[in-house]
């Protein structure tokens, strides 16, 4: 989900400053991303679908977009990780999002 979502932002003209990348450069910048010590890849974890499923069975309206936001946020709670976004809506959904 994170590597196809940074591939569209990054060939996305309104994200890129009216200068989207071409897709064989996006796959670049990805590939400098999974060469930077700071960046780990994790398998989802089994738990995930609790934490997942919290996160969007108390809301009782139709949001398409919160979906991912909480997949994302349970993915990092159950892995102990942080998403990193630069969604200010998304940051203020909980301690693991970081606003970049």
């Amino acid at each position: 989900m994170t590597q196809v979502g940074l591939l569209r932002l990054l060939t996305t003209a309104a994200v890129m400053n009216g200068r989207p990348l071409k897709m064989r450069q996006a796959w670049m910048v990805y590939d400098s991303f999974t060469r930077d010590e700071r960046v780990e890849f994790l398998p989802e974890p089994p738990s995930i679908d609790r934490i997942f499923r919290e996160h969007t069975s108390k809301r009782n309206q139709a949001s398409p977009k919160l979906w991912a936001d909480a997949y994302l946020i349970a993915f990092a709670t159950e892995s102990d990780g942080n998403v990193v976004t630069f969604d200010k809506v998304m940051a203020r959904r909980g301690p693991a999002i970081l606003l970049s």
